[in-house]
């Protein structure tokens, strides 16, 4: 767990062995405190950090958090949140969650969303990558196909012109070989 004035760095020798790590959004011991948005800062810091060391682990954060905020916390990179004041002194609690709930779904839908995009993205590189090196096979093909087809008309012309001659005149080439 880090409290507000804490940096997320302090952590990173301990993610390796971190299932899960608290961010306190507001100073710990009292209800109903306003959300400090710079915690988000840390969760993206935190969860730079998370992804390169220990990808398991999970962000939680407490303190001041609504619907009202949600969709900024999930986009962050937060994984669970701790609702208290929020949903204890609405006036329609299950309301309240609802709302949450729906703001981590969309958020999560679009992050998905982005994920696959990416790799499509990826797939069309590589399938493209892939063609060209096989435009190339095939131009080397194709050259190489001219260049063998262009000795079997030589010598073809050649056979042509053996052809229209006599056999004395054969004789004499066939002499003249050896």
């Amino acid at each position: 767990s880090i409290k507000p004035a804490t940096e997320p760095e302090v952590l990173e020798q301990w993610l390796h062995k971190t299932d899960m790590v608290l961010v306190m959004s507001v100073e710990p011991g009292f209800g109903g405190q306003s959300f400090m948005p710079y915690s988000l800062d840390k969760v993206r810091r935190l969860k730079a950090m998370i992804e390169r060391i220990n990808p398991n682990c999970i962000i939680e954060i407490d303190g001041g958090i609504s619907a009202d905020n949600a969709a900024e916390v999930f986009g962050a990179g937060v994984d669970v949140v701790v609702a208290g004041s929020a949903v204890f002194c609405a006036e329609d609690p299950e309301a309240e969650i609802v709302k949450i709930d729906q703001e981590y779904k969309e958020i999560t839908e679009k992050k998905i969303l982005e994920v696959a995009e990416e790799a499509r993205q990826e797939c069309s590189r590589i399938l493209l990558t892939e063609k060209a090196e096989k435009e190339k096979s095939n131009d080397a093909l194709i050259t190489s196909l001219s260049e063998q087809n262009a000795m079997l008309i030589a010598q073809n012309k050649k056979l042509m012109e053996l052809c229209k001659l006599s056999e004395a005149d054969l004789k004499i080439l066939i002499e003249k070989d050896k």
